[in-house]
């Protein structure tokens, strides 16, 4: 009668882990597969100041017969959270028969963007610290010559996610402004949370899967081994 009871309470325990393995099977599977993404945080706002002004203002003069200048911006990206770097690439192509004399490229710093440094193919770089523009200075563009500058910035603690940070530039031939370059849009995104320590992983989940099959096979042994010291 005795061994009858507990070849009964075996014949439960093993049903009960046949029960909880393949149910825990599904979980294990799915905390190794899932990664925890980063939490975002929020960047303390700045101050509000109006931004600098962009170069000269001079009325758009009628174009040179001669002279026809095609001017483009391009970015890095199009994302910017604090700290990033992000380039400018401005190019400035003479698609007319006359050379384009005294070029003058101005690019007005949204607050939020730090001068780094820039460079161009030919002429001069200035940056004016106090209205926040930086000026390239090309001299003459030959007809059908091609300049390219480059322009590097960082994108400040004052940045205010989600406002989006807002560049052109301006391109003046003698004095007079000939043409506005496209506009760039940066979108701005909340710096990220550094990782530390390790990731939560999956132990837990596995533990339980081991401890539901080895429960049925520790309660059998226990019993054969009481059952053979009789």
């Amino acid at each position: 009668m005795r061994h009858a009871r507990l070849g009964f309470i075996a014949l439960a325990v093993l049903l009960i882990g046949a029960v909880l393995l393949p149910a825990a099977v599904p979980a294990v599977l799915a905390a190794v597969t899932n990664t925890p993404s980063p939490t975002p945080i929020t960047s303390t706002p700045g101050p509000t100041e109006t931004p600098g002004t962009p170069g000269p203002t001079e009325t758009p003069g009628p174009p040179s017969s001669g002279i026809d200048l095609d001017f483009s911006k391009t970015a890095s990206s199009n994302v910017a959270n604090v700290g990033a770097l992000i380039e400018f690439t401005l190019t400035v192509r003479n698609l007319g028969s006359e050379d384009a004399p005294n070029v003058v490229m101005s690019d007005g710093l949204d607050l939020a963007l730090g001068y780094v440094g820039a460079n161009c193919s030919q002429g001069e770089v200035a940056y004016d610290g106090v209205n926040r523009v930086v000026n390239f200075n090309l001299g003459t563009i030959n007809a059908g010559q091609t300049v390219t500058c480059t322009l590097q910035t960082r994108v400040n603690d004052n940045v205010q996610p989600p406002n989006p940070i807002l560049n052109t530039a301006s391109l003046i031939v003698n004095n007079t402004l000939r043409r506005t370059s496209n506009q760039i849009t940066l979108q701005t995104v909340p710096d990220l949370l550094p990782q530390t320590g390790f990731a939560p992983g999956p132990w837990p989940t596995i533990g339980l899967a081991l401890l539901a099959a080895a429960l049925p096979l520790g309660v059998w042994w226990l019993l054969r081994r009481r059952l053979l010291s009789k």
